[in-house]
Order: C-alpha cells, then sequence, then structure tokens
C-alpha cells in the first residue's frame, strides 16, 4: 500500500472513529429472514487482511478485483484526471471482500461516503423502495390470475447511474498507476449518498421509455396497462 495513502486512511479513521469496522457480532434480520437468506455470505475481509491468506486464495481475491475494476471500465465510471486546485483532496475509496455461500468470490470497490460535503459533493440522497404492502398485493394478483413471476437482477447496478456533481476520488488500491492523478467519477459508484437516489432515476427513465407508469401511492412501483383476452 502506498505509504501517503496509509497515512490518510489512517488519519481519517482517526478522525472518523464511528466508522470503523464494527466488532459486533453480526446477526440475520428476524423480520425479512428469505431476504437475508438470499444475501448471506460466510466470509467478510479487508485489503490489508488479503495480503496475509494463502497464495491460492490471494489469487483468487485477485481474480474478483480485477473482475471489478473490468465492471467499472466497461461501465466507464472515471476518467483519471488532475486534482483541481480548489479541491482540498479527493474522497477515498476501499475495497470489500466477500465469499459467498456458493463459493464465489465477489470483490467489490466503494466509496468512503461520509467524507463527501452536502452542498458541493451532492444533494438529494431519497430513492423510494417498494413497500411491503405493493409488493403483497403484486403477489396476491399473480396468484388470483394464475400468472407467472420472474424475478430479474441487474448487474452492477449503481454503476448506470449517471452522477451529476463533481465528486472526485483516489485511486483504487492495487491498481494506483502512480502518476498522482486521481478518479473523477461519472457514474455513482457504490458507496456514494447519491448512488441509489441516480440509480433509480436511471432505472425510472427506462421504465417510462418502455410506457410503463409510476404509481402515485408507491413511487418505486410501476405498472403497465393493457387489456388481456380472456
Amino acid at each position: 500500500m502506498d505509504i501517503k495513502l496509509e497515512e490518510t486512511e489512517r488519519a481519517i479513521d482517526d478522525k472518523y472513529p464511528e466508522f470503523r469496522r464494527s466488532q459486533r457480532e453480526r446477526k440475520p434480520s428476524v423480520r425479512y429472514p428469505f431476504n437475508e437468506a438470499l444475501s448471506a455470505t460466510n466470509e467478510e475481509l479487508t485489503y490489508d487482511e488479503i495480503k496475509f491468506l494463502p497464495e491460492e486464495k490471494q489469487s483468487n481475491w485477485k481474480n474478483a478485483m480485477d473482475e471489478e475494476m473490468l465492471s467499472m471500465e466497461k461501465n466507464n465510471v472515471w476518467d483519471l484526471v488532475e486534482l483541481p486546485e480548489k479541491e482540498k483532496q479527493p474522497i477515498i475509496c476501499k475495497w470489500i471482500f466477500k465469499r459467498k455461500r456458493d463459493g464465489e468470490y465477489k470483490a467489490r470497490l466503494v466509496a468512503r461516503g461520509f467524507m463527501q460535503k452536502e452542498g458541493v459533493d451532492y444533494t438529494g440522497t431519497f430513492s423510494p423502495v417498494i413497500s411491503m404492502p405493493s409488493l403483497r398485493l403484486v403477489l396476491v394478483f399473480i396468484l388470483q390470475e394464475n400468472l407467472h413471476s420472474y424475478v430479474m437482477d441487474v448487474k452492477t447496478a449503481f454503476l448506470n447511474g449517471d452522477l451529476v456533481e463533481a465528486v472526485y476520488m483516489s485511486q483504487p488500491q492495487g491498481y494506483d498507476d502512480g502518476t498522482g492523478k486521481v478518479c473523477k467519477l461519472k457514474k455513482s459508484l457504490y458507496g456514494l449518498k447519491q448512488a441509489p437516489r441516480q440509480w433509480f432515476h436511471k432505472f425510472q427513465q427506462f421504465m417510462n421509455k418502455v410506457k410503463f407508469k409510476q404509481s402515485t401511492f408507491d413511487h418505486a412501483f410501476s405498472f403497465e396497462k393493457k387489456k388481456v383476452e380472456r
């Protein structure tokens, strides 16, 4: 790890002690056990911890990191630029590693959003989430009409959201080219305060384009009106 970056991260931990990794034992939510089961993982590591693992595991995590960086490149998430003089310092990013129950190695690059300044790096942050009553209503309708339901997952969803504000971020650990340049973000990277909001706007634009109407009662729910022959 670069010495300057290590010193910067240590200073951040001193300034924001409440954002350090919690040592509290994590327990599944008793309210939504099904959701917890879908996203459950049995291993979670940091960048520094990985360096002490056996070579085989280090190689697996490195491949996962390469895959994540490839996603960043494909989605055109940032441009490498010189940090403007008016900017005091870029926000820091970090790696989050998770080993899923199916054995998959997953590396995710996230921005430390708590370093963002309201009114400078972001404005709005609210993003609607479908309510449980709306979801239950849809499921009841599916059963009543004997319909089929499908679940779709959008890979690297947040990276589709366009970033409006000028946000500068340090280069990722393990991929710093040594030029001293920073990443000027163009997409809503995970960890940014406005990331969920920007993804929702992008998704809603698509739903409008395919003629789905947004509910006035639940903005996270869209539907299409069409006549069905019985």
